[in-house]
């Protein structure tokens, strides 16, 4: 089942959260007019820096995934345009997570 990540409408954080059982820890820093994320997972640096875009999965690559879901932002407005930025997390801005069956659906197109 899907679930949104709990941020603030801060430029930088970190944060912890536990999903689908496993602890992921999150940084996002505000880099001009763009959000960059940083993820551990279970204790493992997974990625760092990578650029954030509604509707792509932050872990680039399934492998990467090891079956132990995504995280995506997404938007109350479906017609936004403009990159995540901090002062709509939570408000019209979404960091959701998705676990490995749901983004198969979707990549299956259901």
């Amino acid at each position: 089942m899907s679930l949104n990540v709990p941020l603030e409408a801060i430029p930088n954080q970190s944060l912890s959260v536990l999903l689908g059982g496993t602890l992921y820890d999150l940084t996002l820093k505000t880099a001009g007019d763009t959000t960059v994320a940083s993820i551990t997972r279970g204790g493992v640096l997974i990625l760092s820096g990578v650029r954030c875009v509604f509707g792509f999965p932050l872990i680039p690559y399934s492998y990467i995934e090891d079956g132990q879901g995504n995280l995506i932002f997404t938007s109350a407005n479906s017609a936004a345009q403009n990159l995540p930025f901090y002062t709509e997390f939570n408000a019209s801005q979404f960091l959701t997570y998705f676990t490995n069956a749901e983004l198969q659906s979707i990549r299956n197109g259901n």
